[in-house]
């Protein structure tokens, strides 16, 4: 693909993944620089993830390495590719279902926190439990990789109580277990929905 951009344009390209390029940005310029090790997880239409150490994006030997989009929450054989963690708390998927228990036709981001903010307890409810599903996974990638910090993308990341209740949530996995285990804290992406864009900005100096 870059030897056929190249060829066509007659300039030099870089190509990556766009979960890596926020991280990549994140590493050299936002919430991950100076941190030894983290994991950025990017909430949109999917959720994109990469894992740095050392200021150094982890591509892992294939190439996947990170990509937690495609990380199993269910049963793939009976669910299919709703088994995927992107399905179950991508945005896209999340509003659709919420939309249907609250009974609209359909609804964003910003008018379900609103309504979570109101007072609306159904919508609590169905913050909750996305948090369950979300930060259950964080918790898998904390006995995994042992990061330092997690870093939370995507326009959704700006909303303070959206973040609280993931922070929340989090900790409640850890008060289960009765013992001290040190874990990462968790934060916005300094550059918010850029962070892609400046991260493909970063790659393409360091390159060219």
């Amino acid at each position: 693909m870059r030897k056929m951009l190249e060829e066509r344009f007659h300039l030099p390209v870089s190509f990556e993944n766009d979960g890596r390029l926020a991280a990549l940005a994140e590493a050299e310029l936002g919430a991950l620089r100076g941190i030894e090790s983290g994991y950025v997880l990017v909430i949109g239409t999917g959720i994109g993830g990469a894992f740095v150490k050392n200021g150094k994006v982890e591509n892992g030997y294939h190439g996947y390495g990170g990509q937690i989009s495609l990380y199993l929450v269910d049963d793939i054989r009976k669910q299919k590719l709703n088994a995927i963690f992107s399905a179950h708390n991508g945005m896209p998927g999340f509003l659709a279902h919420a939309a249907e228990e609250l009974g609209e036709r359909e609804i964003t981001g910003e008018a379900f926190m609103a309504m979570v903010k109101e007072g609306n307890l159904k919508a609590a409810v169905l913050l909750d439990e996305y948090m369950d599903a979300f930060t259950n996974v964080l918790f898998s990638l904390q006995m995994l990789l042992d990061p330092q910090r997690f870093v939370i993308g995507g326009g959704i990341s700006a909303d303070t109580l959206f973040m609280e209740t993931m922070q929340r949530k989090y900790e409640e996995i850890y008060e289960m277990f009765g013992i001290t285990v040190p874990h990462a804290d968790i934060v916005s992406c300094k550059y918010r929905n850029t962070s892609n864009i400046i991260g493909a900005l970063a790659l393409y100096y360091k390159e060219h």
